[in-house]
């Protein structure tokens, strides 16, 4: 195994999340569909690549003959990678490409078989769903109808999308492991015990599958649309998108992936602001004398960790810079508008009023335009769900966050659990920095004392602590500036309402006016304070932050007290139980600003 590096993430490929395109259908395809097929997959593939131009795409196909194998062969022609989930051991799977009444073409489907997989990034069995199962079953039969269940399990659980050469039709009984099963599992999500649902009302994993209407040799009766292509939605996208488009352009599944599209593009653009500030994010996290202890697996989970932390801050940055500008110019256009009507009645300093306003419009629109707001709270969440993951890995838990990670807010940041999902896969898959398979080079129980104890633990507890600290001050100034606004607005009223009993004379004059001007800023500006901080939800932050610190505060003497006793199945649980809580206040956190966007209105 070659050693790990961190990468060059301006420039690292790992970096990249990848669409993973799943592959069911017919082995028995016809020979004189094999052109057609080939161009509707071509289509297929071609379609999203435009619609995500900034993703690598991956194709995950078990390489059954027929369908698997056709799409695989598209799919390396445009250049995306293939990786081999098997549904048994290779010796024994090359037994169903044997053809006793047909030597000749048996010998070239096992040719065609071994060339693709020498072809592919990666193969690897499939793990087996029940205990009994044999993966070196050569007998045709229920047993091994199972493994390839397994396997076409595993491929709809895996990929974003799943494209199927399928006549449309579902035999009763259905066949185990068959096509029509297999875009079922995707449609409607996939059972026990391929999906372990943390909550019983959880709803089902599922998505879109790319049905390409596919003749076959079993069934002599050609469909009525045949090579037509529809996308066929899981029913809890129907009443938002059209039953069978013939793209997924403008469906919810679309927006979800044009999203993690968006985090390719931004990794490529802001290349040299992730390079500069990547190794202070990973070094925060995990210091780099400690980092040596991860494995590689871990060690790609900090970096992705890292490039996204990095993201996430400048979009950040970007947002509360637009946030202060818009207050900022809405005080400007207030302060026009004042010295107008009560200094300088010049048009000139009237076109100011809305010449302003137009550019606080202008402001808003870039602002939107470039989802400033929404990046950073997306980015934040991928990043605290990578946190999350690295130190469950640390703890040798082998939980996967996507199960667990944002089950209340999954229409707006499904992405996000799709983008972890994957990331938990590629060095399985052979698409990391690292190689899968490197052991730790320590045990849980000393990794959680030496790493996620002070490393997570503790230091989240500090920050939580001072970050509570700091926003209540901070909610406390500006409370006494905004009251202090206020109260001189006030006083100045109260001034100018008495001048003509204390100084008659002086009742018209440039003071006066002045006064009047600043009796009506001063309380828009404690107005634009107060409007800053509700759109910042400094105050609900506070709280959650003080409750935040105290959780961890209990985790960190209670892991102390397990791993003083020895007692590692405890402090493993409560590592989980603690990665729990942290994810659900995360995405409460996010769901809380998301409901805060800048907004003209709110900012007017």
């Amino acid at each position: 195994m070659k050693p790990h590096v961190a990468a060059e993430p301006h420039a690292a490929e790992f970096l990249r999340l990848p669409i993973v395109i799943g592959v069911t259908g017919h082995r028995d395809l016809r020979d004189q569909d094999t052109a057609l097929l080939r161009q509707a997959v071509g289509d297929c593939l071609a379609g999203l690549r435009k619609l995500c131009p900034h993703t690598p795409m991956v194709v995950l196909s078990p390489l059954a003959e027929g369908a698997d194998r056709l799409v695989a062969e598209v799919a390396l022609a445009q250049g995306m990678s293939l990786v081999v989930p098997l549904p048994m051991a290779r010796s024994a799977y090359e037994e169903d490409f044997a053809d006793a009444s047909d030597a000749e073409h048996g010998t070239r489907s096992v040719a065609q078989f071994n060339d693709l997989l020498g072809r592919a990034t990666r193969h690897f069995e499939v793990p087996h769903m029940r205990s009994s199962a044999d993966s070196a079953i050569t007998t045709h039969g229920p047993a091994r109808d199972l493994l390839y269940l397994d396997a076409g399990a595993y491929v709809v659980r895996h990929c974003h999308v799943l494209i199927a050469l399928w006549d449309g039709e579902t035999a009763d009984p259905e066949p185990v492991g068959g096509t029509s099963q297999i875009v079922r599992y995707r449609l409607n999500g996939l059972p026990e015990p391929y999906a372990q649902m943390p909550n019983p009302l959880d709803a089902a994993a599922a998505g879109p599958v790319i049905h390409v209407v596919t003749p076959r040799t079993s069934n002599r009766q050609m469909p009525a649309d045949a090579f037509a292509v529809r996308v066929l939605l899981p029913e809890a996208s129907l009443a938002a998108d059209t039953q069978h488009p013939a793209s997924l352009a403008n469906t919810a599944v679309a927006a979800a992936l044009s999203r993690l599209d968006g985090l390719n593009r931004d990794l490529a653009q802001l290349g040299d602001e992730v390079r500069d500030g990547f190794a202070t994010s990973r070094g925060q996290l995990v210091q780099p004398d400690a980092a040596g202890a991860l494995d590689d697996a871990q060690r790609d989970t900090l970096d992705r960790y890292a490039a996204t932390d990095v993201l996430a801050q400048h979009f950040q940055r970007r947002r509360r810079a637009v946030l202060v500008s818009l207050f900022l110019i809405a005080m400007l256009a207030v302060l026009f508008f004042e010295i107008y009507a009560h200094l300088l009645p010049h048009k000139g300093v009237l076109a100011m009023y809305p010449l302003t306003l137009l550019i606080g419009f202008g402001v808003l629109r870039f602002a939107q335009l470039r989802d400033f707001h929404n990046k950073h709270l997306d980015y934040r969440a991928l990043a605290e769900g990578l946190r999350v993951q690295l130190f469950w890995q640390i703890a040798g838990l082998s939980a996967d966050v996507s199960d667990h990670y944002l089950r209340k807010q999954r229409s707006e940041l499904e992405w996000v659990r799709e983008a972890l999902r994957t990331h938990l896969r590629l060095p399985d898959w052979g698409l990391a920095t690292g190689q899968a398979g490197a052991a730790s080079k320590r045990n849980p129980a000393e990794a959680l004392r030496a790493l996620v104890l002070p490393l997570w633990v503790s230091c989240q507890r500090r920050f939580y602590e001072n970050a509570g600290v700091r926003d209540h001050h901070g909610m406390e100034r500006r409370e006494s500036w905004e009251r202090a606004l206020v109260a001189v607005g006030v006083g100045i009223g109260l001034l100018i309402w008495l001048s003509p009993w204390i100084a008659p004379a002086n009742h018209a004059d440039t003071t006066h006016h002045v006064l009047v001007v600043f009796m009506g800023l001063l309380p828009a500006v404690a107005a634009a304070l107060s409007g800053y901080a509700e759109r910042m939800a400094f105050g609900p932050q506070a709280k959650r932050y003080r409750w935040m610190a105290a959780l961890y505060a209990r985790a960190e003497r209670r892991l102390q007290v397990a791993l003083n006793q020895g007692h590692l199945d405890d402090a493993q649980r409560l590592v989980l139980e603690l990665g729990n809580e942290a994810l659900l206040e995360n995405g409460d956190w996010v769901m809380m600003h998301r409901d805060r966007p800048p907004e003209a209105s709110k900012v007017g």
